[in-house]
């Protein structure tokens, strides 16, 4: 995370996310794997102090529990990294601590025989059953890889480091069609960088 940059000296601040990349059902457990992702921001050390970034990715595989889950079962898996903390060991290396919050869900296919009228039986000699049912016509996992060049706006200097990054979906749309879903939003870049320069001033 920190190959050629200064060393740190003081963190200003540190963010993580996980993606899940793959979930498996099997004998009362639900296991998956997925990568930490890990942003940081940190004043280096030294006589001219500067401020820096850093980011590395961490794979992690583990399982939950689940009673009943079973082979071939359908799963909605849902994560959030709640906690995150780091403290500097050295210049160039340091430690962390995650917590990331898990949901599981998990749906069973079963078939049903039912009777839906029976005539001339008194009401108090039928029995009754209420039945839930969830409907899954098709189930698609996929991933979308968007690439594109953002031009500076007039009169800001030339990026020599990207100190941090927010990237943000907003106006979340979609549309169903013959075979397809049709997927639409605003995606918000934030990019805060140090500029060339002797200066070197930092833009947002």
């Amino acid at each position: 995370a920190f190959e050629g940059k200064p060393e740190v000296e003081n963190l200003l601040r540190t963010d993580g996310s996980f993606t899940m990349e793959d979930i498996q059902c099997s004998n009362n457990r639900v296991s998956f794997s997925g990568v930490l992702y890990i942003n940081g921001m940190y004043l280096s050390g030294g006589e001219i102090k500067g401020v820096h970034c850093f980011s590395t990715e961490l794979p992690i595989s583990d399982y939950i529990n689940v009673d009943g889950a079973a082979e071939g079962m359908y799963t909605y898996f849902t994560s959030n990294v709640s906690s995150l903390t780091c403290r500097v060991i050295n210049g160039h290396k340091l430690t962390y601590r995650a917590v990331i919050d898990v949901e599981v869900t998990v749906y069973e296919t079963a078939q049903c025989r039912y009777v839906c009228s029976v005539d001339d039986i008194p009401v108090n000699q039928q029995r009754f059953n209420r039945i839930s049912v969830e409907c899954v016509p098709v189930r698609v996992h996929d991933s979308i890889t968007l690439r594109e060049s953002l031009n500076l706006p007039m009169g800001k200097p030339n990026v020599e480091e990207i100190i941090c990054r927010d990237v943000r979906l907003s106006s979340m749309d979609s549309k169903t069609g013959e075979n397809s879903v049709r997927l639409s939003g605003d995606l918000n870049v934030s990019i805060l960088y140090k500029g060339e320069g002797e200066s070197n001033p930092t833009e947002l």
